[in-house]
């Protein structure tokens, strides 16, 4: 696995601000212009101060967020590896679009919304080539049957594509480590510039952490991986790499399309409560 700068900031910043744990995705696929992913939290595996993020690669993310007093949705653009500042396309209606510090510099959106247990939800990155060595890079987040776009910012690059996907979930501040944050993540799905799309079900697991007693882990159910940090043990996959079942569930790709800025799938209720209970008391 290639670390670029951008990325290895990233995980820089984890190990300074807490502990976290990641998913790296493969595929074959070069010249990606869609990265697809799908997330779900059940009750009582969000603390506040967790970010659950889904769409990872190299230059940003996007995910969800359990702040306080609100739970936000955040898409993140680094500026360019030489420093060329990343610069605002459009902003999405009710986005608050602004710069960020302090891991790194470039521009983030955050969209306020409550966003709930046991619902999963999707994210989508697109990205689209500029001439003179730039990418416009699109976040979108599924509320409803509505795509909501975040924003679109355009970053300098060597790439156009989008590289290094993968997802994490973070304790930002270190806080309540008794208590266990935990995602399933699954229908994970990327296409090419020629139209050639692709499901990811291999993943490798990496950890950042403060302390050496910190927990965390990682599993697949089915269709799905779970990543968590945090709770009273931890659980290591051999050789740190998962294999999930393939869902076959590609999703609609005219997402932000400028016909429809709406998905075919909706949010959709996951497992009845027994199957939860006996999620949830794995440990």
């Amino acid at each position: 696995m290639k670390l670029t700068s951008a990325i290895a900031l990233s995980l820089l910043a984890k190990s300074v601000y807490g502990v976290a744990d990641h998913l790296w995705y493969s595929t074959s696929l070069t010249n990606v212009t869609d990265w697809y992913n799908e997330v779900t939290i059940h009750s009582g595996d969000e603390p506040a101060g967790t970010y659950f993020m889904t769409n990872g690669y190299d230059g940003g993310y996007f995910g969800i967020q359990h702040n306080v007093p609100n739970k936000t949705v955040l898409f993140s653009v680094w500026d360019a590896d030489d420093g060329t500042p990343t610069t605002q396309q459009a902003c999405g209606s009710n986005v608050v679009c602004s710069t960020f510090g302090g891991e790194g510099t470039g521009l983030h959106a955050n969209y306020n919304f409550d966003w709930a247990d046991d619902t999963t939800y999707a994210g989508y990155i697109k990205a689209s080539p500029v001439p003179g060595g730039y990418t416009d890079i699109s976040g979108y987040f599924q509320q409803g049957s509505t795509w909501v776009l975040l924003a679109t910012y355009r970053r300098k690059v060597d790439n156009p594509y989008l590289t290094g996907f993968y997802s994490f979930v973070e304790n930002p501040a270190t806080l309540t480590v008794n208590m266990t944050r935990e995602a399933y993540y699954g229908n994970q799905w990327v296409r090419d510039d020629s139209g050639t799309s692709q499901e990811m079900i291999t993943a490798s697991l990496t950890n950042t952490s403060l302390n050496a007693g910190d927990n965390y882990g990682a599993g697949v159910k089915g269709s799905t991986f779970f990543l968590f940090i945090n709770g009273p043990t931890s659980a290591i996959p051999s050789n740190r790499t998962l294999t999930r079942e393939a869902t076959g569930e590609e999703p609609s790709w005219d997402i932000g399309s400028a016909s429809t800025n709406s998905g075919k799938k909706k949010q959709k209720k996951t497992l009845k409560t027994s199957q939860k209970r006996s999620l949830r008391n794995r440990f």
